[in-house]
């Protein structure tokens, strides 16, 4: 196969990328599930059977869309934001946060800006809101707005942030190679338009050329210019 390694990781297709970051997404999260949470190290009847597979399941159902992240980035960030928000409010620890962020950045960084601040914001804000309130309820911490308001920005502003920044950067990428094809396009153009020039400019020279000495012939050999 040619090219380096690299080249080759380039080629794969991006749908793979992304299922593989859901299996690993996935795996983090019932690993933190188990042993973080301990939930299904301690289930001691059918009501805590019940709260362990309710649990595990919102730890797929916010895990899983990450293979469609890019596909479907504003579904999949609500569908992530709606899972970790529940998960928290029902107590399961840790939170989700590894999910939400990655869905946060996807959305912001493939989106358009008018329709991130119809659904992306509401969903992030409201599920920040949400997974930080039902932590320090859980914790018995209280209510500090200034605390929760820096976590919000930590949960969902910065990766919104950078998703932009990729946004933005993809796009001047794609601008830059826009106006590089209309300069090249240009040039050809000039180019073609300078080899016409010359070739319009080699038949006339020719043709006046052919007339001088058609004028010449002409009085002493009539019919040789005929001919």
């Amino acid at each position: 196969m040619d090219g380096t390694w690299t080249d080759r990781l380039q080629r794969v297709d991006r749908r793979i990328w992304d299922a593989l970051l859901a299996v690993v997404v996935l795996s983090a999260g019932i690993g933190g599930y188990v042993l973080i949470g301990g939930y299904l190290l301690r289930v001691g009847g059918p009501r805590d059977a019940d709260a362990a597979a309710l649990g595990a399941a919102l730890v797929v159902s916010a895990s899983v869309p990450i293979a469609w992240r890019r596909r479907a980035p504003l579904v999949v960030a609500v569908i992530v934001g709606a899972s970790a928000a529940a998960y928290s409010f029902l107590d399961y620890q840790p939170a989700l946060i590894l999910p939400l962020v990655i869905s946060l950045y996807t959305a912001a960084a493939y989106r358009e800006r008018d329709r991130l601040v119809r659904i992306l914001l509401p969903v992030a804000v409201v599920t920040a809101i949400a997974m930080n309130a039902a932590d320090r309820e859980i914790g018995r911490q209280g209510y500090n707005w200034v605390e929760i308001l820096a976590e919000i920005v930590v949960t969902a502003g910065i990766p919104i942030a950078l998703g932009r920044m990729t946004f933005n950067r993809r796009r001047r990428v794609a601008l830059d190679r826009e106006l590089a094809a209309r300069e090249a396009a240009s040039a050809e153009r000039a180019r073609i338009a300078r080899e016409l020039h010359d070739v319009v400019a080699h038949h006339m020279s020719v043709m006046v050329v052919q007339a001088g000495a058609a004028r010449a012939v002409a009085g002493k050999d009539p019919a040789g210019v005929t001919d």
